[in-house]
């Protein structure tokens, strides 16, 4: 049976048998010298076992660098959790919508605003001057 052969492995007188067989022809003798535990089927067994208990160096490493990682991760999505949250208390969110509505309809009709400040600055302005290219020539922040 553990012979490794595709074929059926003739025995004789004073062979060893390793594990079952089938009996083609004639009387069996058979003598047990290893049973239980030093059986060759369980040897196989705890080779198996202890291979599957033992760890890949690289499964190794792959654990220690999640001992780190995972943590860090959790934190750090917390952290922006808890910023976003506080941003939007703090922030009146009628201005904050107000100001990614402006934002989006300005792209649309082809108006980039450059950052943050430049929609802060907006708000001082009682006067913009464009000349008759529609470039902005002048901006009075009185």
């Amino acid at each position: 049976m553990i012979t490794r052969e595709s074929r059926p492995v003739a025995k004789r007188k004073g062979h060893t048998v390793i594990g079952g067989t089938v009996n083609e022809n004639g009387v069996l003798h058979v003598r047990a010298t290893f049973v239980g535990s030093e059986s060759a089927l369980a040897q196989i067994v705890r080779l198996v076992e202890s291979a599957q208990m033992a760890k890949a160096p690289m499964q190794k490493f792959a654990d220690e660098i999640s001992k780190v990682f995972v943590p860090l991760v959790i934190f750090l999505s917390l952290l922006t959790w808890l910023t976003w949250f506080l941003v939007g208390r703090t922030c009146n969110s009628n201005c904050c919508d107000g100001l990614m509505v402006a934002t989006g309809v300005g792209a649309s009709q082809g108006i980039l605003i450059k950052g943050g400040q430049a929609l802060e600055s907006a708000q001082k302005v009682d006067c913009i001057i464009f000349d008759k290219t529609g470039t902005l020539t002048g901006v009075d922040l009185s």
